[in-house]
């Protein structure tokens, strides 16, 4: 199991490009299964969340675990989750 610190990539993670420069970066330094810290992140967008959540859920048999998410990023999970087809856990850690 790899728990990928997010905040390397940004504070707020959005764009299909930045999605798709980081989604290799982590295939590359982690490894399966995947969980995602998003500590210190303030945002994330729906398509950054296409190109890297729902491609390492699919990498995780349809499941991710999701720590220290907030609010913003725990809505936009969860619609892109039902939109993609696969199921977030989210971990409440603080």
């Amino acid at each position: 199991m790899s728990i990928v610190d997010l905040k390397r990539f940004g504070l707020n993670l959005a764009g299909r490009p930045l999605g798709i420069k980081t989604f290799p970066i982590i295939q590359k330094e982690y490894s399966a299964p995947y969980e995602l810290d998003f500590e210190g992140v303030f945002s994330i967008g729906s398509s950054f969340a296409d190109e890297v959540v729902a491609k390492l859920a699919s990498l995780n048999q349809g499941v991710i675990k999701i720590h220290n998410s907030n609010s913003v990023i725990d809505k936009c999970l969860t619609d892109v989750s039902r939109e993609q087809g696969f199921e977030i856990i989210l971990i409440k850690e603080k």
